[in-house]
């Protein structure tokens, strides 16, 4: 698999397990919550980088 796809698993995964840790905090304003979400970013970030180097 190549990087691209890779990242777009790994922001699949991430999402599923912030709607998860969502539900569990609460809020979307808990800590935990909040830093899974940045981390997202930055993954998402990465993928959209990677997509523009591809076209």
């Amino acid at each position: 698999m190549d990087h691209t796809t890779d990242l777009l698993q790994r922001i699949e995964t991430m999402r599923k397990e912030l709607s998860e840790l969502v539900l569990e905090k609460g809020s979307f304003l808990h800590p935990t919550v909040i830093d899974m979400s940045q981390q997202l970013d930055e993954y998402i970030v990465k993928y959209q980088k990677c997509l523009q180097l591809h076209t």
